[in-house]
């Protein structure tokens, strides 16, 4: 069965792909955008490395509240590692269940989904026939193959990205704070060079890999897809509570994989060849 098309319609298998190239996919209708292979840095300073990929796809924007209630009502609120997927009983997330259906909050429909753990992450993106994006794949959709400190480039403004200072909301949950999410694809500017947006920004990103710092001495230089086991899982781009210094391609969080707060989201991400 064809889960993706092309953009114009056709099977990307028999669409001649490079940079702008995009394809929709058919389960939750979320535009991809297409990353070719070859070599790009990863890393900065004295754990830079040159790594090369094979061509990729992934999503265009954040998954969002909307998608996301979808697949709830798909898939229930399983429990993996001991948390359920969602962190539904916190009182501001954006999602609630009403007569056994997900719903979402009035306005937060295109809001990137938050408060999932790395396991709910995945199950969304193995629900679409897909899977999280490494380490890798990720730096690279966000930073190009130029080592650029920003997906846009160098330097930062509000015009770029959601950060600390960029919403005239004030978040009721962290007093003195100012911003909250903001819906996806609200940077036109900050585009990544492969044209993915919020890359930087908005809410991190949970990718597939285990962090260990000792990983990167000796990364491998093809497709490396992280240590094969660890305490943590690795978060990436920043979100709309930190300083621009977090929001840099290079910089790397970690957090147990079970852990869930209104700032950590994810996008999804799938090998070329695996496209059917």
């Amino acid at each position: 069965m064809l889960l993706f098309g092309s953009g114009i319609g056709q099977d990307a298998s028999t669409t001649e792909l490079d940079i702008g190239s995009t394809m929709v996919n058919k389960i939750d209708n979320a535009v991809w955008v297409y990353v070719p292979e070859g070599e790009f840095l990863m890393g900065d300073g004295e754990l830079g490395h040159a790594v090369y990929l094979d061509a990729f796809w992934i999503n265009q924007h954040e998954v969002t509240n909307a998608m996301f209630a979808d697949f709830l009502n798909i898939k229930g609120n399983q429990s993996e590692g001991g948390r359920n997927w969602l962190m539904a009983s916190t009182w501001n997330v954006r999602i609630y269940r009403v007569d056994s259906i997900w719903r979402v909050d009035d306005g937060y429909d295109d809001h990137p989904i938050d408060w999932v753990s790395w396991y709910g992450a995945r199950a969304y993106c193995q629900w679409v026939d897909a899977r999280l994006p490494t380490d890798a794949e990720w730096e690279k959709a966000a930073r190009g193959k130029d080592g650029r400190i920003f997906p846009w480039g160098d330097g930062i403004n509000c015009d770029l990205a959601n950060y600390l200072g960029c919403v005239d909301s004030v978040a009721p949950d962290y007093s003195g704070l100012v911003g909250s999410t903001v819906p996806v694809g609200n940077y036109p500017k900050g585009v990544s060079p492969y044209g993915a947006f919020d890359m930087a920004g908005n809410v991190w990103e949970w990718v597939l890999d285990w962090y260990d710092w000792k990983y990167y001495l000796n990364l491998p230089n093809r497709n490396p897809t992280g240590p094969g086991n660890g305490t943590y899982r690795v978060l990436r781009g920043g979100c709309w509570r930190n300083e621009n210094d977090l929001l840099r391609t290079t910089y790397r969080l970690y957090r147990f994989p079970t852990r869930s707060t209104n700032r950590f989201g994810f996008r999804c991400a799938i090998s070329a060849t695996d496209v059917p």
